[in-house]
Order: structure tokens, then C-alpha cells, then sequence
């Protein structure tokens, strides 16, 4: 995340990132993490529109477990790298099941750290250890807009939220999250998608 992108957003909740993988998906086992097709839960991710244009959505809550730090915005990468491989392994020997593609959540104003937590939805809280704990995503009133491009690319896309939020006259909230809907590929970097969800009042 570069400094013009945390400037171009509201400066009283503005909270931006990116994600770590650079083409490795946090992995149990050996093999790549899914959703679990049995769990009785299912996450909620709302369809976003496909021109990549912000639009507003009503959320129901959402169970997520996840690996919450402040991060040096240089160690991200290593980070999220780091807090999937760990929140899989903790959801796992508790026996709960993912039932949604990987997040990462950005809580308050980032500068040179960031208050972040990676993880995945899951289909019941778990207790925790190794740091991972039990988070909600809110439901409620959200603004969400999908990113299809690199990682570094996303500066316009937030720009283009920014902005759209000041037009329609609505503030963000004190927490947002990225959906990875994609796996990282190295060969095609421009197809990733990432959704983000802004609730807002």
C-alpha cells in the first residue's frame, strides 16, 4: 500500500491493504484450503457488481477466525503468509470448518504499521490459541466494489471508493475487509479478484 492511497481515503477511518500472497495460498496438509462443502454455513459474500462499480449491500454477520496484529507495513506479505498458514492449522485441530475464501480485515488509520487480522469465515467461533481468536464481520448497511487486477493496482480502486462515498455522503466505518476470491497467480496476476467491504453509515 502506498502512501498516496492511505491519503486518498477519509483520514477519520481510512484503512487500506493488501494481501500477502504472492502466489502461495495458505496450505493444511498439502493441500490448498477450500470451503468445506458440508459445513452447514455458508460465508457472506454478496455478489458485487461485475463493472467493478461501488454499490450498497445489506450484510448478515459473519463468524471469521483470524490472526489480529500490528504489522510494519513492510513485513505484510511475511504476515499474511504467515497468519493463514496459522489460523488453518488452529481451525482445523479445533475441528471447525472454513466455508469461505480467505480475509484480511484493517482496522483504524494505517501509517507505517497497520492494525490488521487475516483469516478465514468459519462455521462456528473457535476458542483460539497461537494468537488466532474469534472475530464478526458486521452485518448491517456495506459498500462493496471488486477489484480484478494486481495487488498494486488497487490504489485506483480504493480511489474510486473514496470518492464515491464522499458523492453519495456516506462514512465509513472503523473497520473494512478484503475477500481474496482468487488465488494468487504468478502466470495471470491481472485476473485476481478482490472484494471489499466497507460497512458505512
Amino acid at each position: 500500500m502506498s502512501e498516496n492511497l492511505v491519503q486518498s481515503v477519509d483520514p477519520e477511518s481510512s484503512v487500506t491493504g493488501v494481501p500477502g500472497g504472492t502466489g502461495e495460498a495458505a496450505e493444511s496438509d498439502g493441500e490448498h484450503l477450500t470451503a468445506d462443502p458440508e459445513a452447514d454455513e455458508a460465508p457472506v459474500i454478496l455478489a458485487p457488481s461485475e463493472t467493478g462499480e461501488p454499490e450498497i449491500v445489506e450484510l448478515e454477520p459473519q463468524t471469521v477466525a483470524v490472526l489480529r496484529e500490528t504489522v510494519p507495513m513492510i513485513e505484510l506479505v511475511d504476515y499474511f503468509g504467515r497468519a493463514y498458514t496459522t489460523v488453518s492449522r488452529v481451525v482445523s485441530e479445533e475441528g471447525a470448518a472454513i466455508v469461505g475464501p480467505p480475509v484480511g480485515l484493517y482496522f483504524g488509520t494505517p501509517t507505517h504499521e497497520v492494525d490488521v487480522a487475516a483469516g478465514f469465515p468459519t462455521d462456528r467461533p473457535v476458542t483460539g490459541s497461537d494468537g488466532v481468536s474469534a472475530e464478526t464481520l458486521p452485518g448491517g448497511r456495506a459498500v462493496q466494489i471488486l477489484h480484478t487486477g494486481t495487488y498494486d493496482a488497487m490504489e485506483a480502486t480504493y480511489g474510486r471508493l473514496s470518492a464515491w462515498l464522499a458523492d453519495e455522503k456516506l462514512t465509513p466505518g472503523p473497520v473494512m475487509w478484503e475477500t481474496y476470491l482468487t488465488e494468487p497467480d504468478p502466470a495471470a496476476p491481472e485476473n485476481a479478484q478482490t472484494l471489499i467491504t466497507w460497512p458505512v453509515q
